[in-house]
């Protein structure tokens, strides 16, 4: 309940080109319930299904990728495998991904497009701008999860201003990711489920859809650096992450 209504959401479904985020999160959920029942039922049914789900998220956003390799993540905090069987189960979906991207460089031979504004908004940027600027909007989907307003359905070039690492609020960003990420690491030692939650939400926010003119730009989706403007449907499966951790606190 409180994912859905969280108003980071709302852009989501409202958006037509965000059917491939719903789908993406869709099979990914999937892919994680399937999983988690394999390992408690051993059924190939329940890996086949897992496999055929994470197969839908991939081709359907690429940056679901992430999300995937967030499964050692789901295993080790949901279920009480050993690290070496965890790795192991892990096995299908590497080589499920591995699939994926033979498919994908088959198929992506069409040349990198050159940069422009709408589509890099950091390519005016200079010196340490471009991290610094990354590092607020990273911040301002945060800030979202908190107080949604204003939503809007696109953040065009300079709607958030260039800045540099003279801005305290930067390293206000800093600061906080940097405690979300020691949090996920403590959690996940621990082996308590609000690891897996924090590590999806930090993942899943600073994960970014790769472009479809080169495959080298999909292998780095999961880089710090963003070249493509804010978009508040990328912070839908983050909210829902952020959600479920929070519900998973509160309930007994």
């Amino acid at each position: 309940l409180p994912a859905l209504t969280c108003g980071t959401a709302t852009e989501v479904v409202a958006n037509i080109k965000s059917c491939d985020e719903q789908m993406a999160f869709l099979f990914i959920i999937l892919t994680f319930d399937f999983t988690l029942r394999w390992v408690k039922s051993s059924r190939r049914s329940h890996l086949f299904a897992a496999g055929v789900f994470y197969l839908s998220a991939i081709f359907s956003k690429e940056s679901s990728v992430v999300m995937g390799a967030m499964i050692p993540v789901l295993l080790l905090c949901f279920t009480s495998e050993k690290v070496t069987a965890v790795l192991r189960r892990c096995v299908p979906f590497l080589l499920l991904t591995v699939f994926f991207v033979a498919v994908r460089l088959s198929v992506s031979s069409i040349p990198e497009a050159a940069g422009d504004l709408p589509n890099s908004p950091y390519l005016l940027a200079t010196g340490l701008q471009k991290p610094a600027t990354v590092l607020l909007v990273l911040g301002s989907y945060l800030r979202l999860f908190v107080y949604p307003v204003p939503l809007l359905f696109d953040y065009g070039y300079n709607h958030i201003p260039y800045t540099d690492f003279g801005n305290p609020v930067v390293w206000l960003c800093v600061t906080v990711y940097c405690l979300l990420v020691v949090a996920a690491v403590v959690y996940v030692r621990k082996r308590d489920q609000t690891g897996f939650f924090l590590t999806a939400s930090i993942a899943r926010n600073r994960s970014r859809p790769p472009s479809r003119t080169g495959m080298g730009r999909m292998l780095r989706t999961a880089r710090f650096t963003l070249n493509n403007a804010m978009n508040e449907r990328k912070a839908s499966s983050p909210a829902c992450s952020g959600a479920a951790s929070a519900a998973d606190r509160s309930l007994p």
